[in-house]
């Protein structure tokens, strides 16, 4: 896949924002989720055990759980 970079957007996003990622996660694993996250301010990383890159349909419940939280 080529997409554009964005990692020099993160900074300017200011909302509540959380990552979350499967720690199975293949396509985008999580060194690259815990980059995504230190580069906004204020975010958080959730890692999600036993699952992989697709969380709301692999983990709905515990995705809900963290969305609302």
């Amino acid at each position: 896949m080529e997409r554009a970079d964005s990692r020099t957007d993160l900074p300017s996003i200011d909302v509540p924002m959380v990552v979350i990622c499967g720690c199975e996660d293949a396509a985008t694993p999580v060194f690259l989720s815990e980059e995504i996250a230190a580069g906004i301010p204020g975010a958080r990383l959730c890692v999600i055990e036993e699952c992989g890159h697709i969380t709301p349909t692999e983990r709905p419940n515990v995705v809900t759980v963290l969305l609302r939280g």
